[in-house]
């Protein structure tokens, strides 16, 4: 009896520990353009996260007292071989963090486009990674606009509009839409 006590403990702990991941891992996900007839002038990559509409709202509203609601969102990595104009704003080649800020009682979320060196913060499997060390670029308020189709994960789609392209990000029931131009 005293051998089994131990052994039924570890399988029940065991078994518990099976169960508690009840979602899929998130996995990065790359979309790559051609500009100007250079292959793979812009790519995005990115993670799958799950849509969670709670989850959504405690960052677009900065919820405080929440953990969603109070840290920066590192969400895709911009990898540009050539020069862009991001609404004004010089994009020089080089790889970039989008990083969503939560909203706060006195405004919408804002989007910064970080310049950074080195590996890539984006882990799979890991929705919590932090912003890299870098120099923001850009820094603008944001609203996602609510559409139809609800995206079960995000996805972000590059468009070409001829002499830049639109970067798509869809998550949920919410599209984030940004227009960069060639230099």
């Amino acid at each position: 009896m005293k051998r089994i006590l131990p052994f039924l403990f570890v399988m029940a702990f065991l078994a518990n520990a099976l169960n508690a991941q009840t979602r899929e891992q998130t996995s990065i996900q790359t979309s790559s353009l051609e500009l100007a007839t250079l292959k793979d002038a812009v790519s995005v990559s990115y993670l799958n996260y799950p849509w969670g509409e709670v989850t959504f709202s405690y960052i677009e509203h900065g919820i405080k007292g929440t953990y969603y609601g109070e840290r920066t969102w590192p969400f895709a990595e911009l990898d540009t071989k050539m020069p862009l104009l991001l609404e004004g704003t010089k994009i020089s080649p080089g790889e970039y963090a989008l990083v969503i800020t939560p909203g706060t009682d006195d405004g919408p979320m804002t989007l910064s486009v970080l310049h950074f060196e080195g590996p890539t913060f984006l882990k799979a499997g890991n929705i919590f990674s932090p912003a890299p060390k870098g120099n923001s670029v850009y820094m603008k308020d944001v609203t996602f606009s609510t559409i139809d189709t609800v995206f079960d994960h995000m996805k972000i789609d590059l468009n070409s509009t001829g002499r830049g392209f639109d970067l798509v990000v869809s998550y949920g029931n919410r599209r984030l839409t940004k227009s960069f131009t060639a230099e």
